[in-house]
Formats: structure tokens, sequence, C-alpha cells
């Protein structure tokens, strides 16, 4: 079970502008994409610590997938929403 107080951060340059990743360190937690009007996102709020460890797998996945190598993603991943976007969710 993932540290509850444990957040990492890290930052992903891609042609589609700056991506923000998030993780509890076992599974991603987030991925946003750059602003409308393609300013990056500031980095989450306090407690979150950068570091590149947690995204190896993920950020390999996403170089692929620039790439034109890959089409689907194999993270774990742990999605947290309201009931209704759970269901969303759970529906597509």
């Amino acid at each position: 079970m993932p540290d509850p107080a444990a957040s990492w951060y890290r930052r992903f340059v891609s042609p589609v502008g700056e991506l923000l990743l998030l993780s509890d360190g076992e599974a991603l937690t987030g991925l946003s994409l750059p602003a409308p009007d393609g300013r990056a996102l500031p980095p989450p709020g306090a407690g979150w610590r950068l570091d590149e460890a947690p995204f190896r797998e993920a950020i390999a996945q996403l170089h692929a997938y620039f790439a034109g190598e890959r089409s689907t993603f194999h993270l774990p991943l742990r999605m947290a929403g309201t009931p209704f976007q759970r269901l969303a969710w759970d529906a597509s």
C-alpha cells in the first residue's frame, strides 16, 4: 500500500506541450496537459516532491507513444474521483 503522505511529480516535455505527471510512488495518480494558452501547469502544492524515479516506466511509454511506436499504455493507475466520475470511467 502506498504511503498516503508520499506524493511525487515530474514534468515531461512532449509534442503537445509540457505534461505534469503525479504519482503516489506505486501508481500514476494524475497526468495534466498544458493550460489552453500553452503555459505549463504549476507544480502541485506543499508536500509534493520532484523526482524521476516513480515515473521511469511512464516516461518510457510516453516516448514510445510520441515516436509512433505504441498506441496503448500499460501502467499502474490509481484514480481518485467522485462517485459520478468513477461511474463514467468504468463505463468507458
